[in-house]
């Protein structure tokens, strides 16, 4: 047990064999040899000897075909790297190692939550079930990290920021595809709606997800072994999850200027919209906060954020009606 407790060990520390010194290497290796060419170029140009000028052009030719060789060498360079990247994740994945230094924490949150178990004890149970099995499954294919779970709430890691995005926006679309108990549907917080075109708009439990991106304290809990995450950072993503709706996906100004080009390629089938900028209890300033949805789901709509949401109320419902009365010579000598 011991023997592959220290393997396990070994495999986490390779897990964190980073590119950037040979890419490092690679580049000054590059930027010597230009230089030299460089130099040498400016020595013969300016020579009038027919002699020094032909040694001049034979050098700027082997110069110039040095650069396509190095315009090649950096375009292998990068296929190396993304291709070692993706290697690497893939090894992260097998061996469990939890995403460190610059990460994306996501928090997620069940609304509705407390009238639906006080509703139907049986039925949420059930429902909760399925909760979970939808997001732990999105979690494994988009190579997250569970943090740990609090009710039915959901804290969850990423080395890539993007990779949260892309399981955010799948937990939103598997969570509707879901086989929810008919049951559900009977909560304002769970029930059916379509579009105008017939299409499947709102079905089953009503998840907010917020994301925010830095560099928190990382450090194993001292019970489970696992990874956890402190710090300011942590204390922005959940308060960057508090100003969502059931059913949205709420991300930092921070998240959106890390994934801002790899959105923007998918703008085919991902919308984003801002949402202004906010005060978080307990941050210093304000934040802007921005939505991110799949295009099949646009037609969600949600209050602002921040503003709380209440669901219809059903069964016996009691009616309360106000009225003020004033008259005219009580309205006179208030403006008066």
């Amino acid at each position: 047990e011991r023997e592959r407790e220290r393997e396990r060990l070994k495999l986490q520390d390779m897990s964190h064999f980073s590119l950037q010194p040979i890419q490092g290497k690679v580049s000054l290796l590059l930027e010597a040899r230009q230089k030299e060419l460089d130099d040498l170029n400016a020595k013969f140009s300016s020579s009038r000897s027919h002699e020094l000028r032909s040694i001049f052009e034979a050098v700027k030719a082997a110069n110039e075909s040095l650069r396509q060789q190095m315009g090649q060498l950096q375009v292998q360079n990068d296929e190396i790297t993304i291709q070692l990247k993706a290697i690497l994740d893939a090894f992260r994945k097998i061996v469990g190692v939890p995403p460190v230094g610059a990460v994306t924490l996501a928090f997620t949150d069940v609304q509705g939550s407390t009238s639906q178990w006080e509703m139907h004890p049986a039925v949420m149970e059930k429902a909760l079930a399925m909760h979970n099995k939808v997001i732990r499954e999105c979690i494994d294919r988009m190579h997250g990290y569970e943090v740990k779970t609090e009710g039915d709430a959901f804290m969850v890691a990423f080395q890539d920021p993007f990779q949260a995005v892309c399981w955010a926006l799948e937990v939103q679309e598997k969570l509707l595809l879901a086989p929810w108990d008919p049951e559900v549907g009977k909560h304002p917080d769970g029930e059916e709606e379509k579009t105008k075109g017939g299409s499947i708009l709102w079905r089953g439990l009503r998840v907010r997800i917020g994301l925010h991106c830095g560099e928190p304290r990382c450090q194993p809990d001292s019970i489970t072994g696992r990874m956890d995450y402190f710090g300011p950072m942590v204390n922005k993503s959940a308060r960057v999850e508090g100003g969502a709706h059931g059913g949205q996906i709420v991300i930092s100004g921070a998240m959106m200027e890390a994934i801002k080009e790899e959105l923007e390629s998918k703008e085919e089938t991902v919308g984003w919209r801002g949402l202004g900028d906010h005060p978080l209890k307990g941050i210093e300033g304000t934040t802007a906060l921005y939505e991110v949805y799949s295009k099949s789901l646009a037609e969600r709509k949600f209050p602002p954020p921040f503003q709380k949401h209440l669901p219809a109320p059903t069964g016996r419902i009691t009616l309360v009606f106000t009225d003020v009365q004033s008259s005219t010579s009580q309205v006179s000598e208030l403006v008066g």
